[in-house]
């Protein structure tokens, strides 16, 4: 029948047999990467279009101490809600918040000037050294967060 899958042999056509978890991985990988996960990260980058507060909260479990954390968000505010959790439960230590604004430069020869058509702000970073997990039983037990 034309319409059937080609089958060089006579069997019938099978699905594959492996399982497949909600997130279309196998049940192994998904081991393994628990096993992963357990050793703990050395690094944090967030950079997303959400809000990075509960991502912080959670992926904050998965870090090792000393552990450098950079966040990036198109606005401040945010930003400045995971800078008073952080510094409110001395979780991080040398906090820096800055903006990536640069100006591009046009270079001619012998001549070099701004270049006039730059946008306003590129967004912020958040970043620092993560100290450890000792008030993790407070977090947990006071979640107060003030979000306006």
């Amino acid at each position: 029948n034309a319409n059937e899958p080609f089958n060089n042999s006579n069997e019938p056509t099978r699905k594959r047999s492996r399982a497949y978890n909600a997130s279309g991985r196998q049940a192994r990988d998904a081991i393994r990467l628990r096993q992963y996960l357990r050793e703990g990260c050395e690094s944090l980058i967030i950079a997303s279009k959400y809000h990075p507060l509960p991502i912080l909260i959670e992926a904050l479990i998965l870090l090792t101490p000393s552990s450098p954390i950079v966040i990036y968000h198109e606005f401040i505010q945010p930003l400045l809600e995971c800078y008073q959790y952080l510094q409110l439960h001395d979780l991080c230590i040398r906090m820096t918040l800055s903006d990536t604004w640069y100006r591009e430069f046009q270079v001619l020869p012998g001549r070099t000037h701004p270049n006039m058509f730059i946008s306003g702000s590129g967004g912020y970073l958040l970043y620092g050294t993560y100290v450890g997990m000792s008030a993790i039983a407070a977090i947990k037990n006071n979640d107060d967060i003030v979000t306006d």
